[in-house]
C-alpha cells in the first residue's frame, strides 16, 4: 500500500551499496565549493518524498557532521516529467525580468542534470530563522510582512503588462465564473465572490497582469535575518507572468497569521505603490483564489459532502483575507 501513498522503500544489500538514484544524482550533479555533493557520504543524506501528486519532487538534503543541511537536490518523482525543467527555465526568465536587485531575493539552483530520465536541480541550502516565538511575533513578523509588501510591489511594477481584455477574461474572469457557478462556497463567501465577479468583469479592460509566485506561504520563504528585514523566496514552480496583483501578498499575510492592523497596512501600502484603487482589492483576491482553487482540485480531488476537500482547503484563508479587506482604506 505504501506506493499508493507516495512512499517509496529502498533496500541496500551487502557491504557495498547498490546503484541508487541518490548515488546517480550525486555523481551527475556538479557541486560548488569543496565538492560537497559528491563528497558527502550516503549516510549523511536525508531523503524526503512529498505525496501530493506527480508534480511533487523527491528531496535529498546533504547534512554536515552535526546534522545541519548544506545542499538540496530536487529530483522529479517520475521519469519523463518536465516540471523541474520548466521551473529552471522559468527562473531564467524571472531573473532577466526582475534585474539583479530584485532577483537577489529569488533562490535559484546551482546546477541541473538529467538522471535516469528524471530532471534534477541542485541548490545550496538556505537556512531560516523560525517563524514563531516572542521575537517573531513582536518584531520579525511585522518587518517581514512590510518588506514583502514592498518587494512584491517592486516585482509587480517591474513585470506589469497590460494585456488584451480577452486574455484577462480567459485567465482571470473565467475561473471565478466557474467557482461562482458551482455554488459550493458558504453563503457569505458566495456573496463576496459574486460581487467580486461583477467588479472583475467591469475592470477586465484595465487590469494588469504581473509576475505571481502562486504559492507564497512562509513555508516557501527563508528568513535570513531574525528581525524579518531580509528574506529569500524559493519554489517558483507555480509562478506565472500572467498573474494578478495582490494575490501573493494576501496569501502570505494569512500564512504569517498577520494581525488585521498589520495586514491592512501592508495591503494598503502595496495598492498605493501599484496605483490600484482600494475598491478593486476583492476582485483581485477572488481572481487569485479561484485559480488556486482549481489547482488544488486537480491535486486533491474534491470529495462530495466534504467542503474542505480539494480547493476547499482555502476556505479558512478566504475568511481571514475577508477580515483584512473589510475596512481597508
Amino acid at each position: 500500500l505504501l506506493p499508493e501513498h507516495g512512499i517509496a522503500l529502498y533496500r541496500r544489500d551487502g557491504d557495498e551499496p547498490n546503484r541508487t538514484l541518490l548515488n546517480a544524482l550525486r555523481g551527475a550533479l556538479a557541486s560548488i565549493g569543496e565538492d560537497a555533493i559528491r563528497s558527502t557520504p550516503p549516510e549523511r543524506w536525508l531523503l524526503a518524498s512529498g505525496r501530493l501528486g506527480p508534480g511533487n519532487p523527491i528531496l535529498a538534503f546533504s547534512l554536515d557532521e552535526d546534522g545541519r543541511p548544506q545542499r538540496l537536490i530536487k529530483a522529479a518523482r517520475f521519469a519523463g516529467g518536465q516540471h523541474l525543467h520548466a521551473e529552471a527555465e522559468q527562473l531564467d526568465r524571472i531573473e532577466r525580468a526582475l534585474g539583479p536587485a530584485e532577483a537577489a531575493r529569488v533562490i535559484r539552483p546551482t546546477d541541473s542534470a538529467v538522471v535516469a530520465g528524471r530532471w534534477a536541480l541542485a541548490y545550496t541550502y538556505e537556512p531560516t530563522h523560525p517563524f514563531f516565538g516572542i521575537r517573531w511575533r513582536l518584531r520579525g513578523r511585522a518587518r517581514l510582512c512590510l518588506a514583502m509588501a514592498d518587494w512584491l510591489a517592486a516585482v509587480g511594477l517591474t513585470t506589469r503588462q497590460q494585456p488584451e481584455r480577452a486574455t484577462i477574461e480567459a485567465r482571470h474572469v473565467a475561473p471565478l465564473q466557474r467557482l461562482v457557478a458551482r455554488g459550493i462556497l458558504p453563503r457569505n463567501a458566495q456573496h463576496r465572490a459574486e460581487a467580486a465577479l461583477d467588479d472583475l468583469q467591469r475592470l477586465a479592460s484595465s487590469l494588469p497582469m504581473v509576475l505571481e509566485h502562486g504559492d507564497l506561504g512562509i513555508y516557501n520563504i527563508r528568513l535570513t535575518r531574525a528581525d524579518g528585514s531580509d528574506f529569500r523566496v524559493l519554489d517558483w514552480g507555480s509562478s506565472t507572468f500572467e498573474g494578478i496583483p495582490l494575490g501573493d501578498l494576501a496569501y502570505l499575510l494569512c500564512s504569517a497569521r498577520a494581525p488585521k492592523a498589520l495586514a491592512r497596512r501592508c495591503l494598503g501600502n502595496y495598492l498605493v505603490r501599484m496605483h490600484i484603487p482600494t475598491g478593486e482589492a476583492p476582485a483581485l483576491w477572488f481572481s487569485y483564489l479561484a485559480r488556486r482553487w482549481e489547482e488544488l482540485d486537480g491535486i486533491r480531488p474534491p470529495v462530495p459532502g466534504d467542503p474542505t476537500s480539494g480547493g476547499g482547503l482555502l476556505l479558512p484563508i478566504e475568511g481571514r483575507v475577508a477580515s483584512y479587506l473589510d475596512g481597508l482604506t
